[in-house]
């Protein structure tokens, strides 16, 4: 699935790269910052959660 919905296809972004997050973009952060994809997850997770505890 594109990571944010439940189409079950991980790098399909529905031919809108700046509306989806995809694997492909959680994998390539992941090497930017030499970490793996799902310490990427993770830490989005955290820092939404963290997001949504200031009211955002």
């Amino acid at each position: 699935m594109c990571m944010d919905c439940k189409c079950g296809e991980p790098n399909n972004d529905h031919g809108r790269p700046d509306e989806h997050i995809t694997l492909e973009r959680l994998e390539r952060a992941a090497m930017a910052n030499h970490i793996s994809t799902r310490e990427v997850a993770e830490r989005i997770g955290a820092e939404a959660d963290r997001a949504t505890q200031k009211g955002r």
